[in-house]
């Protein structure tokens, strides 16, 4: 034997490195996500039957609906809903036209049109939105796109380097 024969001890800190690797990539490309892209919302269904005044028919203009994913924080500045449609089974709405957006707040105002006062109680809104964690900077995200090469690269020299201190 000469000091190099495979030993249990070799083997088992190939297999924790293995498992490492296998429990923080994952978790690290996720949160990668998160930090580089918006999510998109499609059809967020918005009730609208508590804006009809008595009649049913005609929309109530101080009634306003606030979409699930409502920017707050530093989101109210730093990252506003973008991308925003407004519809109904038959019909895109129009914005000024038809209804208000705040994308600052996430506060949806109707106007009393035709098209609206027809739409009936469910409506569909679709944007894009930025998560928690999202980074407003490209900067910040190309170098957080970066993370999970560097920490794929860590996790293979630690393989590379133990089996030819080990082995050669």
């Amino acid at each position: 034997m000469d000091g190099k024969d495979v030993t249990v001890g070799t083997i088992l800190i190939l297999f924790i490195g293995i498992i490492v690797a296998l429990a923080i990539l994952p978790e690290i490309a996720t949160q990668g996500g998160i930090m580089t892209t918006k999510s998109n919302v499609i059809n967020e269904t918005v009730d609208l039957s508590t804006a009809w005044t008595e009649n049913g028919y005609n929309a109530n203009t101080s009634e306003t609906f606030t979409l699930a994913n409502a920017p707050s924080g530093w989101k109210i500045t730093g990252c506003p809903l973008t991308t925003f449609t407004f519809a109904n089974a038959s019909k895109y709405f129009t914005v000024t036209t038809d209804y208000s957006l705040a994308a600052s707040t996430g506060v949806l105002t109707l106007v009393p049109t035709a098209e609206i006062n027809r739409s009936g109680n469910t409506t569909y809104a679709t944007y894009i939105h930025c998560r928690d964690g999202y980074l407003t900077d490209s900067g910040q995200r190309s170098v957080a796109g970066l993370i999970l090469i560097f920490a794929a690269l860590g996790l293979l020299g630690f393989t590379i380097y133990y089996v030819i201190r080990k082995y050669f």
